[in-house]
C-alpha cells in the first residue's frame, strides 16, 4: 500500500519552526497518509491517519490537527484517528485494506460496528 509518514511530531526550536514553515511544513498534518483509495470507500482519494495514545480522548486532538483533517475530508480523503495501534489497524481493516491478517475485533465490537455504519453512510453520500 503506497503511504508516507509525516515527520511533524518532533519538538523544534523557534528558528527550526520558521525554517520548516518556509519549507512548506504544515502544522497539524496527520501522522500517516495512504495514497490508495480504501476498498470500502473507492471514491475517496486516500486515507489520512492521525495517531493518538490508546488512553487518549477525542479532546486530545489539537485544533490544528482537526483543521487539517477537515481540509483533507473536503478534498475527498477519509480521515481516521487511531487511538493506539490496535484501534488504527481495526479501522484500516474495516476500510477494506488487506493487512495480511485479521485484526482481532473482539476488544472493539462497538467501534467496528460504528465504523462500518459510518463507511456505509459515506458510500451513499454524494461525491
Amino acid at each position: 500500500i503506497p503511504h508516507a509518514a509525516v515527520p511533524n511530531g518532533h519538538v523544534r526550536t523557534h528558528n527550526q519552526r520558521g525554517t520548516a514553515a518556509l519549507e512548506g511544513v504544515l502544522p497539524g498534518m496527520p501522522d500517516l497518509l495512504i495514497f490508495r483509495s480504501p476498498p470500502a470507500v473507492p471514491h475517496a482519494k486516500g486515507v489520512a491517519l492521525e495517531m493518538k495514545r490508546a488512553t487518549a480522548r477525542a479532546a486530545d486532538v489539537r485544533k490544528k490537527q482537526r483543521r487539517v483533517l477537515g481540509m483533507l475530508e473536503q478534498e475527498g480523503w477519509v480521515t481516521v484517528i487511531g487511538y493506539g495501534a490496535a484501534d488504527a489497524l481495526v479501522q484500516l481493516h474495516v476500510l477494506g485494506y488487506d493487512l495480511g491478517y485479521e485484526p482481532v475485533d473482539v476488544p472493539f465490537p462497538r467501534r467496528v460496528a460504528t465504523l462500518r455504519k459510518e463507511i456505509a453512510e459515506a458510500m451513499n453520500a454524494p461525491s
